[in-house]
């Protein structure tokens, strides 16, 4: 048997989990191996010494005072604080507010009808296109088809 394939077994050795064959192997290996039998020595120390290694007791008044101060900081980290309520709302205010005015234009939306060129204003308003090119598809339908698509445009505004 090869030294590397004892490292990889010693522990089912020491456990006990090996069938005869290969404890038969391994043993006649430690007989004749110093390194492994150095290193099957030295896990037979560790487990002997983990074995008096006392594990300690914690006592029942302090794991009780743990237990109840974990479970008063489970409560407390998901009740809203009045802070944080009036933070929001004052923040849904001032936005309804803002947007407000960006959408909704103080002024009235004018469109006056003509035989020419349809001309549009609107004030304290910007259109997602120009003036331009609604003129130059406007030019291109019926006048009842353009007061349906301003109508359209418009009533997003």
């Amino acid at each position: 048997m090869k030294c590397r394939r004892l490292e990889r077994k010693i522990l089912m050795y020491i456990e006990g989990n090996l069938n005869v064959k290969e404890k038969e192997e391994i043993k006649k290996h430690l007989d004749e191996c110093v390194s492994c039998n150095s290193l099957y020595n030295d896990f037979l120390l560790i487990l002997e010494n983990s074995k008096k290694i006392k594990i300690p007791q914690l006592n029942e008044n302090l794991l009780n005072a743990l237990k109840v101060t974990i479970e008063k900081n489970k409560i407390s980290t998901f009740s809203l604080k009045p802070v944080y309520i009036a933070i929001s709302i004052f923040v849904l205010v001032f936005s309804t507010i803002f947007f407000a005015r960006i959408y909704l234009p103080d002024s009235k939306k004018v469109l006056p009808v003509s035989t020419g060129p349809v001309k549009i204003e609107i004030l304290n308003h910007e259109l997602p296109f120009s003036e331009d090119v609604i003129i130059k598809y406007a030019n291109y339908m019926e006048e009842e088809e353009v007061e349906k698509v301003l109508d359209f445009i418009f009533a997003g505004l």
